[in-house]
């Protein structure tokens, strides 16, 4: 999990003009998507060390009210806590179970999560069981991520995939994931090379 989280802070801290410029774009259509709902109180559920919305606040005017990070990495979430991100805490997931409870979000977002996941069914669950108004989603889109990964001479022993990932989806395979668990308004592809799916629990 240390790894995740080392190559998650170096993907935010890249100092590559593209890498710069599509991690720019996807920061924006997240943006984009909370800023039309405008939800007041956000769980960010694999929050990580709290880098997407320390980017978010150099890039949307819209704010939510309240933010709660989970994440399994210990080392994370402190890192996260010291960015002293407003309106926002966070737990490791041994203690985060009890702020869990149904009707507490009004927005559920899981970023760059569920392909690191042997279960992913699972925890999609337990998400929409949280009965929040909207879900955000998003993941690698393959095998596009992949390609990229390799025209960067990256992972090239295994074809560009990440060796944390277990789940590889493409936009078509992670909308018909995904579809069995919320009803889905939206499936966005351009900010490339992720898969963003926006919906409601069914």
């Amino acid at each position: 999990m240390l790894q995740v989280t080392e190559l998650n802070n170096r993907k935010y801290a890249s100092k590559n003009l593209i890498k710069r410029f599509l991690l720019s774009r996807f920061i924006q259509r997240i943006a984009q998507e909370m800023s039309t709902v405008k939800p007041a109180r956000i769980l960010d559920f694999g929050c990580g060390s709290g880098a997407f919305w320390q980017e978010m606040g150099h890039t949307s005017s819209y704010w939510p009210a309240a933010i709660t990070g989970i994440d399994l990495d210990e080392a994370a979430i402190l890192q996260a806590r010291e960015k002293n991100i407003p309106n926002a805490v966070f737990y490791p997931a041994k203690d985060g179970e009890q702020h869990l409870q149904k009707g507490n979000f009004d927005c559920v977002i899981c970023l760059e999560v569920l392909e690191h996941i042997k279960e992913p069914g699972i925890v999609l669950r337990k998400l929409c069981e949280l009965q929040p108004q909207h879900i955000v989603l998003s993941v690698p889109n393959e095998p596009w991520f992949r390609i990229c990964q390799m025209i960067s001479l990256k992972n090239l022993s295994r074809l560009g995939n990440d060796i944390d990932h277990v789940q590889n989806w493409s936009a078509n395979g992670f909308k018909k994931f995904v579809q069995e668990y919320i009803n889905i308004t939206k499936v966005d592809t351009s900010a490339f090379p992720f898969t963003v799916i926006v919906g409601v629990p069914k």
